[in-house]
């Protein structure tokens, strides 16, 4: 009765554990990737060889071992799983005789497939018993570290922003992605690290060096770096400064442009302008650079003024500007230390005085960039204005009288 008892519960536990096996619910797509290990067998004169295997998304499958793989027709093998037996099947087309078409099969069942690990037994053709003697297949899956795809290229006002598409790992585990390296090539020079980034894009907002440039993105896995992207050239343009002005203001010449016109190319990385004079017949000679889209000229002779600007990039420097002339007139009334009680105190904190022999007819305060900050009208020899909400720093006073213009440099404190 014992003995009884132990083979039915043998039996269910067989029942059990094929029912476990055969309801795992696989399919076909769990089995996608590329695997390393061997194939084995004690029969047909035994053998024990390694194998990489690579099954793809629809069907085709290659494996190195040359047990599975056709002879004489390569490109015809074929595998899928069948789910009712948890078997898969791999089928080749062997040989093609007086018209007709010989495949051989291999049916192996997964007895073990969990965390990439994938081990099956052979069955012969309808045995529903698998057979480990006849053929055991030992599989684990490959971590692969892809590289980043689809490298493009994005413009915004002149601006280059990288984009790209995360890896594909065709069907195997990928490994641990903790970000992207950016690389470039200057030049068709050799590649150098920009930085590491998290996202899939990057904004080249500095480093942009005039001419070409070469950029290629790597994934950084826990495991290593990942090949490299494809390979995306720039070519950083250096446009011009626009729509250069200026404005005399006593014996001072205030200079303002408009930021380069990148059209549809992209900008080198702006460093700031160079600005260039020449006072009558001489030659070109650099005035000053400024990060600004201005410039003040102090302290000018009376005459013909000619400027032009240059966009300072990085690695090169843009074509002139258009040239402006312009005419700095003598005034009556100038800067002069025989005039300094026009203005008290000075340096000024809060509030400042202005004293003038004839009435004053217009009070403007220009900042270094040329902006006036305000203007009063008032027919008096005699204002007051206040100054203590305005930042530290160099201003320009201009006093409007019935004889001349009083330009007057301004420190507020």
């Amino acid at each position: 009765m014992r003995k009884t008892i132990h083979l039915l519960s043998v039996s269910i536990l067989m029942i059990l554990f094929s029912v476990s096996v055969s309801a795992q619910g696989y399919a076909f797509n769990d089995f996608v990737g590329t695997w390393h290990g061997n194939i084995s067998s004690t029969y047909f004169g035994g053998y024990n060889d390694p194998m990489t295997m690579t099954i793809e998304p629809d069907g085709f499958y290659t494996e190195t071992s040359g047990q599975l793989m056709p002879t004489l027709y390569p490109n015809t093998q074929q595998c899928e799983y069948e789910s009712a037996s948890n078997r898969m099947h791999w089928w080749y087309l062997g040989t093609v005789w007086g018209g007709q078409y010989f495949y051989e099969h291999h049916f192996y069942e997964v007895v073990y497939f969990q965390n990439d690990t994938l081990i099956m037994h052979y069955n012969f053709w309808d045995d529903p018993i698998p057979n480990p003697d006849a053929g055991t297949i030992s599989l684990t899956r490959v971590t692969t570290t892809p590289a980043p795809e689809n490298l493009d290229l994005q413009i915004f006002n002149g601006l280059a922003q990288l984009t790209w598409d995360e890896p594909n790992s065709g069907g195997n585990p990928i490994a641990d992605l903790s970000g992207y390296n950016v690389y470039r090539s200057y030049e068709l020079g050799a590649y150098e690290l920009v930085t590491f980034t998290e996202e899939t894009s990057y904004l080249i907002e500095n480093g942009a060096t005039a001419g070409l440039n070469s950029y290629s993105i790597t994934a950084v896995y826990d495991q290593g770096e990942s090949l490299p992207s494809n390979e995306l050239l720039i070519l950083f343009d250096t446009p011009e400064p626009m729509a250069l002005q200026g404005t005399p203001l006593s014996n001072n010449i205030v200079l303002d442009w408009s930021a380069p016109n990148p059209g549809s190319g992209v900008m080198a990385t702006l460093l700031g302008y160079n600005v260039y004079h020449k006072f009558e017949d001489d030659t070109f000679e650099l005035a000053g650079f400024t990060e600004s889209f201005n410039f003040i000229h102090e302290n000018l002779n009376p005459g013909t003024h000619h400027y032009y600007v240059t966009a300072v990039y990085d690695g090169g420097e843009s074509d002139p500007s258009t040239q402006i002339e312009v005419t700095l007139l003598t005034t009556s009334l100038g800067e002069s230390t025989s005039r300094s009680d026009y203005v008290y105190p000075n340096p000024v904190s809060d509030f400042l005085f202005i004293h003038a022999e004839e009435n004053i007819s217009r009070l403007s305060l220009v900042n270094q960039s040329g902006q006036s900050l305000l203007s009063v009208e008032s027919p008096e020899s005699n204002q007051q204005i206040d100054v203590s909400h305005l930042s530290s720093g160099i201003y320009f006073l201009l006093i409007e009288t019935n004889t001349g213009l009083i330009s007057k440099k301004l420190m507020i404190e």
